[in-house]
């Protein structure tokens, strides 16, 4: 029977709710803010098949080519001057606030 109070109390708690919701919040925007550290990867690939007629002095003869074309972008943003790391820090107080708040 208690148990089934509790989990009344903990369905019916809007305030919990909230509260838990907020902290998953704040542990989402850290966990984006971490990301920033990590390099930024970009991938792209494509091909191409072009058919044709080259006129020749025996008539037209037709040709085909492929064209693949593959591509990859990095890119790391040098944390000279603690953007990245300040944005970490906040991000981690505000989830640390989140947690040691009170419902």
């Amino acid at each position: 029977m208690l148990d089934d109070l509790v989990s009344e109390a903990f369905a019916t708690n809007t305030d919990l709710r909230i509260a838990t919701a907020n902290l998953r919040r704040a542990r989402a925007a850290l966990t984006e803010a971490k990301g920033a550290h990590l390099p930024t990867t970009t991938v792209t690939a494509s091909a191409v098949e072009a058919r044709q007629t080259v006129p020749t002095a025996n008539g037209p003869v037709p040709f085909s080519s492929e064209f693949y074309r593959a591509g990859l972008d990095v890119s790391y943003e040098i944390d000279v001057y603690g953007r990245v790391s300040r944005s970490i820090e906040a991000s981690r107080a505000d989830a640390d606030a989140e947690a040691a708040t009170p419902c």
